[in-house]
């Protein structure tokens, strides 16, 4: 019987995959051996495979469904998965779920081999499944409306999100608070912004805001303001297009602040003073152009003077002339005590009752003051008895002759009238004396020689009881001295008023009575500028004051008439005026031109137009009276009737020189002659 001979060998097969080669051999008692052994071949495999996951689902997902890919070292393997905790169960590559609920999921996969070796570490993914848009809300915008800048702060109930900007209905793009825009247009603009979570939900209902730019300044106009000059209070009203706008006021360039109309000050201080105002608008637009008006507070009441008068004991005829040294004033008359009415010097009056009279005559000037102490005169009226009228130049003044004449009248006709009768009264003046006496009746002329010396120069009556008239009544009654009269007019002898026209200056006399009627202060620091042109701006104030006298003030300005002349002009209400009596119309393109000067042929029409009034239109030209005026020029007219009544005689060489300006001593000699001034 044979038997089996075994080779045994111990391994320790722990972990370890190998082929192991198993043979076995008979052997007999006799000891044969089986020479063809039987043999058998197999593998050991004790290590576990490992497991990989190739791809999962974002972290966090927007979606309910899932799907995992996996692999393994071990290509053979077969594959387990569990979702959740739940026991392991067969899968396969890859591996899908659906309808997962909102939250925190886990996945884990392993890997098992052909005999069973599973993976003790099977891979996970651990992820939150999110379906939930987040929500967006503005927290800060610009105002409604705004300006061309504006910045938006948003934010979300999602914390994590991010967020998406679009304008307009642009194309939504990534963004972040704050949102910043600038050199917005104006018009409607609206802003959209959305949170996009981080599973990449987007909010349906974006958060929007619709507002308006407005970078469009709004103006301003000044609606009333206080008179130029006026007192120590002043209220303007004022407004803007934009119904929604608020104002800043400044006062004498001071800081802009906020106001409201009317805004009314008080207590304000005499001299210039400017008020400016702005309008600003709901988002802060301010005017760059702000509305202004310059005016002078003046609360010093004007003085007033009684220049003549007549005779303490008179006829019944009075004359009075008056003035103030505020040359704008105007003036309130009363006679023996009745109310104050407006009045013009010279004031007369007629038919006088016998008895003592008072008048009274107080200044307004154009602020409105009023002098609180009129000047007063008392006289008797006695219409039995002769008195002197008045003692009036006879000759132009001021002057430079050494012989002029005084015209005396008498109230009726008198008799006993002689050189001794009058006497002259002088300042700065000596040597003056009478040299001569003609005239008979009511009127006297009495010649004098003016001395040496500048100055002032009156003729007055000396009352002794020799004047008679034909009742044998003495003159102002009975009794030496109450018929005297010293109120004449004064002749002013070679003085200067101003520094830069001597008494040698071609147009001294005329400047001098130009002055003296109160058309012009000069130009200032006591000269009078002769040789400057006359703008047309100084034009519109001479040939006013040389129509209406020196106490003509016109009304306030609008400021409506002309482009270029506001309200706060100052020579504004002068040009209102003379555009007002059709004696201009402008420049041209609704403009004045107030700084322009003023040609010689400008001068011809504004003077005629001035002197004969509205609707005056001269003779047609002839072309012959000077060489550079043909008939063909638009002014000819104009300039011959000029020379016609005696104004002008042209500049020289039979010219006129039309287009050369007007020179302010050439004004003085035009306004003299024109307005036929004392």
């Amino acid at each position: 019987m044979p038997y089996f001979s075994f080779l045994e060998q111990s391994l320790d097969l722990i972990g370890l995959v190998f082929k192991q080669p198993l043979t076995v051999r008979a052997k007999d008692p006799a000891g044969n051996i089986d020479p063809t052994p039987a043999s058998y071949t197999w593998t050991v495999d004790n290590t576990a495979p490992e497991t990989q996951i190739d791809s999962q689902p974002a972290n966090p997902s927007n979606s309910a469904s899932a799907s995992f890919s996996f692999s393994s070292t071990d290509l053979t393997a077969t594959f387990e998965c569990a979702l959740d905790g739940a026991a392991f169960a067969a899968c396969a590559s890859p591996q899908g779920y659906s309808a997962l609920a909102e939250g925190t999921h886990s996945f884990a996969v392993r890997a098992k081999d052909a005999i069973g070796n599973v993976d003790s570490t099977p891979a996970a993914y651990t992820w939150t499944v999110d379906t939930t848009a987040p929500e967006t809300q503005i927290d800060t915008h610009p105002t409604d409306p705004g300006s061309a800048s504006a910045s938006f702060g948003f934010s979300s109930t999602d914390l994590t999100a991010t967020f998406e900007c679009a304008l307009d209905g642009a194309v939504f793009a990534a963004c972040a608070s704050p949102k910043d825009y600038s050199a917005l247009a104006d018009g409607a603009h609206t802003f959209s912004v959305r949170a996009r979570d981080a599973a990449g939900n987007v909010d349906a209902t974006p958060a929007s805001y619709a507002w308006t730019v407005d970078n469009t300044m709004p103006e301003t106009q000044l609606n009333s303001h206080p008179a130029d000059p006026s007192g120590a209070n002043a209220s303007f009203t004022f407004s803007s297009p934009d119904p929604t706008a608020s104002f800043e006021c400044a006062l004498d360039g001071a800081v802009f602040t906020a106001c409201a109309s009317p805004q009314d000050y008080s207590a304000l201080s005499e001299g210039t003073h400017s008020f400016a105002v702005r309008a600003k608008d709901a988002i802060g637009n301010v005017d760059s152009t702000p509305a202004a008006y310059t005016w002078t507070v003046d609360t010093t009441a004007p003085d007033t003077q009684i220049d003549t008068h007549p005779a303490a004991l008179s006829d019944a005829s009075a004359s009075f002339t008056f003035s103030s040294a505020d040359l704008s004033a105007t003036f309130e008359c009363a006679l023996d005590g009745a109310a104050f009415a407006a009045c013009a010097s010279p004031r007369d009056y007629s038919a006088l009752t016998d008895g003592a009279h008072t008048f009274a005559v107080r200044a307004r000037d154009a602020a409105g003051n009023l002098d609180a102490t009129p000047a007063f005169y008392t006289w008797t009226v006695n219409s039995a008895i002769p008195v002197v009228v008045s003692s009036l130049r006879a000759n132009t003044n001021p002057s430079l002759a050494s012989s002029l004449n005084f015209t005396v009248t008498f109230s009726e006709a008198v008799t006993g009238v002689d050189t001794g009768d009058f006497t002259l009264t002088a300042t700065g003046i000596t040597d003056a004396s009478i040299t001569n006496l003609t005239g008979s009746g009511t009127t006297y002329t009495v010649t004098v020689n003016t001395g040496t010396g500048a100055g002032t120069l009156r003729l007055d009556i000396v009352d002794n009881d020799s004047i008679l008239n034909a009742a044998s009544t003495p003159l102002g009654g009975s009794g030496t001295g109450n018929g005297s009269y010293n109120s004449g007019q004064l002749y002013s002898l070679r003085s200067a008023t101003f520094l830069d026209v001597p008494t040698s200056y071609w147009s001294w006399s005329w400047i001098e009575r130009v002055y003296a009627a109160g058309i012009t202060a000069g130009c200032g620091n006591n000269n009078y500028c002769p040789e400057s042109a006359v703008t047309r701006a100084q034009m519109a104030v001479f040939l006013l004051k040389g129509k209406y006298g020196s106490s003509y003030a016109p009304p306030a300005a609008t400021g409506t008439l002309f482009t270029d002349v506001p309200a706060s002009n100052g020579f504004a209400k002068w040009i209102e005026q003379l555009a007002n009596e059709s004696i201009t119309a402008g420049c041209g393109n609704g403009n004045y031109c107030p700084n322009a000067s003023v040609t010689r042929a400008q001068m011809a029409v504004f003077l005629l137009k001035s002197k004969h009034g509205l609707g005056y239109v001269p003779p047609a030209a002839t072309g012959t009276l000077f060489t550079d005026v043909p008939a063909s020029n638009g002014f000819a007219k104009w300039i011959e009737q000029l020379a016609n009544e005696g104004i002008s005689g042209g500049c020289g060489n039979g010219n006129f020189c039309p287009d050369a300006p007007v020179t302010r001593a050439q004004m003085a000699v035009f306004l003299v002659k024109a307005f036929n001034l004392p």
